[in-house]
C-alpha cells in the first residue's frame, strides 16, 4: 500500500513552530517543508525567544525532544500563552 503525502492527502501548507533539538526534530522540520509548510525551528530556545515565537500566529506548534523535562517546560509555556490569549479574547 502506497503512503500518501500531504499533496495527495489534501493537506494545505501550514505555519509550523517546531521546538526541539536533535535529528528527529530536524527530520520533522524537513518533512514539513517538503509538504510546503513554513517552518520556524527553535532547537533550544531561551525563555525570551520562546515567548516571542509563541506571540506569533501558528497553525501548528510541535515539541520534539527526548528530554521529558524540556518537553514539559515547553508545553507548559505554550499552555500558559494560550490561556492568556483566551482570557484576552473572552474579555
Amino acid at each position: 500500500m502506497a503512503r500518501a503525502d500531504a499533496g495527495t492527502a489534501g493537506m494545505c501548507p501550514q505555519r509550523v513552530l517546531l521546538i526541539g533539538a536533535g535529528s528527529l526534530s530536524a527530520a520533522v522540520a524537513e518533512q514539513a517543508r517538503r509538504w510546503g509548510s513554513t517552518v520556524r525551528h527553535l532547537p533550544s530556545p531561551s525563555d525570551e525567544r520562546l515567548r516571542e515565537a509563541l506571540g506569533q500566529d501558528w497553525n501548528v506548534v510541535a515539541v520534539v525532544t527526548h528530554d521529558d523535562i524540556l518537553a514539559l517546560r515547553y508545553a507548559l509555556r505554550l499552555v500558559r500563552r494560550t490561556q492568556l490569549a483566551d482570557a484576552v479574547t473572552v474579555s
